[in-house]
C-alpha cells in the first residue's frame, strides 16, 4: 500500500497541480454531459437532483467488487461503512443509464460474493435447497444491523 500511494504521489508530482486540475476538470465535464438531469422552474429540484448525481459519481466506480455503497455515500458517518439489502434496487438503474454496464455489473458481484454466507442465513432458520437469506445490512455477509433480527421462517413464508 505504501508502495502504491509513493507511486501515485510521484506520478502526480510530475504531472503537476494545473495539469491535474485540468484533468479533473474534463473528467466531470464527461460524467456531467453523460449524468446530468435538467428540471426547469423549480430551482430547489435542480440543485437537488444534480447533487444526488454528484453524490452516486462520486461514490462508486464500480472498479472493485468487494465495494458498495454505503447509505449516505461520504456524506455521513452514521452507518459506518455498511451497506444496505436494497442497494442495488435504487442505484443500479442510474448506472445502467450512466456508466458503462461494467459498473452495475459490480455491485451485483458484490451480492454474488457474498451468496455462500446468504446461504449460512437461511440455513439458521431452516431453509435448504441453496436459498439465500442476504441481511438487511453488511459488511462481510453477515447481518450486522444493532437494531435488527433475523426474521422468522413463519415470517418469510408470509411475505414469499
Amino acid at each position: 500500500m505504501v508502495k502504491a500511494a509513493k507511486h501515485a504521489l510521484k506520478k502526480a508530482t510530475k504531472k503537476g497541480f494545473f495539469q491535474m486540475l485540468e484533468d479533473q476538470k474534463n473528467a466531470w465535464l464527461n460524467i456531467w454531459e453523460m449524468a446530468d438531469i435538467t428540471i426547469e422552474g423549480d430551482v430547489k429540484a435542480q440543485q437537488g437532483i444534480r447533487f444526488n448525481i454528484f453524490q452516486l459519481n462520486q461514490t462508486y466506480l464500480g472498479k472493485d467488487s468487494r465495494l458498495n455503497i454505503g447509505p449516505k455515500g461520504f456524506t455521513g458517518e452514521k452507518y459506518g461503512g455498511s451497506t444496505y439489502w436494497d442497494t442495488e434496487a435504487y442505484c443500479i438503474p442510474f448506472y445502467m443509464a450512466t456508466k458503462d454496464q461494467k459498473v452495475a455489473r459490480a455491485l451485483l458481484e458484490y451480492r454474488y460474493n457474498h451468496l455462500e454466507k446468504a446461504i449460512e442465513n437461511a440455513e439458521k432458520l431452516g431453509f435448504t435447497n441453496g436459498a439465500a437469506l442476504y441481511p438487511m445490512v453488511t459488511m462481510n455477509g453477515e447481518e450486522c444491523h444493532n437494531e435488527w433480527r433475523l426474521p422468522s421462517r413463519k415470517y418469510i413464508e408470509m411475505v414469499l
